[in-house]
């Protein structure tokens, strides 16, 4: 009687193990359809009906608890994101999704990429800067490589520098060229460096860094882009005849050589507006004679008011 009870026993618990493994099995490939419509239909450009069985497949994946159930659970949650915030641009939506990426799976690859949609949303799309610097700090602090870092702590300065908030930029900057960069971060940072203070029109730091970036790195597009700028420096500062070598100096390679030639001309008014006012202290000055104004009296008669004596019959 009871060797009968023990088979029983047995059976039951074999029939009950074989219903748990057909119900597995059985999930696991509802949640594999899921996937497959939610693509075909992304696809076809219906995504709201996508989003439908995305949730579907990652609802069915929640109960699968094999690697490959969560990796399918990840996969629907990124699939959501990338859904809401690139095709429906439902930002709000996207920053749900790609939030809990970040919270239910911290050591992925893909939460270092959700938390970056999630700075680029609040940077761009729906711009909250507080939230922005948060989750472009937690980047810096997860990025794996110094590089990432760097590049990380760039595009935060930037942001700071386009709302007028230089301090922090410059901070950030600091950390990038204190960790000896690469040519193209280190050149991108002297650059923006010098911005920060040529807005600010703190033209001799500015001046500084700018030529920094052109001696460092020579051969670098921001080198020549600050070219422009460094000329601009010299002549707030009232280095007219530096200015002017500088801005020659890249007048024929610079992207958009008109600029370079309206601060040309820029300067040779202001020298003539100097002239007008003391007309003496501009006949002495060497720049003066080497760089005035084709109008200008070229006879060498410096006196323009006094006719020239006539020399016998």
């Amino acid at each position: 009687m009871l060797r009968q009870i023990g088979k029983l026993v047995v059976y039951l618990i074999l029939v009950l193990a074989g219903i748990a493994v057909g119900y597995m099995m059985f999930s696991g490939t509802k949640w594999k359809e899921y996937q497959q419509n939610a693509l075909s239909l992304t696809r076809d450009g219906q995504y709201e009906e996508a989003v439908a069985e995305w949730l579907k497949a990652k609802s069915e994946a929640d109960k699968d608890p094999s690697p490959e159930g969560q990796a399918a659970r990840l996969r629907g949650q990124k699939e959501l994101a990338i859904l809401h915030d690139l095709y429906r641009h439902d930002y709000p939506l996207a920053i749900k999704e790609y939030k809990l990426i970040v919270e239910r799976f911290p050591h992925a690859p893909e939460a270092l990429w959700a938390a970056e949609r999630l700075a680029r949303i609040f940077a761009f799309k729906t711009p909250n800067m507080t939230e922005a610097e948060t989750w472009y700090r937690w980047l810096i602090d997860h990025a794996p490589t110094g590089k990432e870092q760097n590049r990380f702590r760039y595009t935060l300065a930037k942001l700071f520098v386009d709302v007028g908030d230089f301090e922090p930029a410059r901070e950030l900057l600091g950390h990038i060229l204190a960790a000896e960069p690469n040519e193209e971060q280190g050149a991108d940072s002297l650059f923006l460096l010098g911005e920060s203070f040529l807005l600010e029109k703190q033209y001799a730091e500015a001046l500084e860094r700018l030529q920094l970036l052109r001696e460092r790195y020579p051969e670098s597009e921001q080198s020549q882009l600050a070219g422009l700028d460094v000329g601009t420096c010299l002549y707030e500062l009232g280095r007219y005849e530096e200015a002017v070598r500088v801005l020659k100096e890249i007048l024929s390679s610079y992207p958009n050589p008109a600029v370079v030639q309206t601060k040309l001309d820029k300067i040779h008014k202001k020298l003539e507006f100097l002239q007008s006012r003391d007309p003496s202290q501009a006949a002495k000055s060497t720049f003066w004679m080497k760089h005035r104004p084709k109008s200008e009296n070229s006879s060498g008669n410096s006196n323009p008011n006094t006719t020239p004596q006539r020399t016998g019959n």
